[in-house]
């Protein structure tokens, strides 16, 4: 969960390190200050598993990268349907990421680890579930 969150927020901690050095020309987007909000909550999500390691902590990072899938995946569609003129992309200052594409490739990219990170979660969450159910049922 913490690899994910980290390689969620690379192009968020990119694009500071670039404004912070002066190299880059344009302003820190919107984009990124959202991209490090999401990668804080879920770095939140990762600290909360470690602390109360049980199968209804599991399901609920479950239910976090579900919902993180669903947001990267209306990300994706945003950027190609609307183009560099839509006013969410106005909006988040994402204009040069979607003009080059890497925006939308970025999202398709995030939405796959997310899925696969919901996927192995929820396989995990119901088998402790059952794991649990059958140790009860034996003692």
């Amino acid at each position: 969960m913490i690899v994910a969150a980290v390689f969620s927020i690379f192009p968020s901690a990119w694009d500071l390190f670039a404004y912070a050095s002066g190299s880059s020309a344009s302003p820190l987007g919107r984009w990124a200050i959202v991209l490090g909000m999401l990668g804080a909550v879920q770095v939140a999500y990762a600290i909360y598993l470690i602390q109360l390691p049980d199968w209804t902590t599991v399901w609920m990072v479950t239910l976090f990268a579900l919902a993180s899938t669903a947001l990267y995946a209306m990300a994706l569609g945003l950027t190609i349907i609307s183009g560099e003129d839509g006013w969410v992309v106005r909006f988040l200052q994402l204009s040069d990421k979607v003009a080059g594409g890497k925006a939308a490739l970025w999202c398709l990219c995030m939405m796959s680890v997310m899925t696969l990170l919901a996927f192995f979660a929820g396989r995990i969450s119901v088998r402790w579930r059952q794991t649990e159910a059958v140790l009860r049922e034996a003692a």
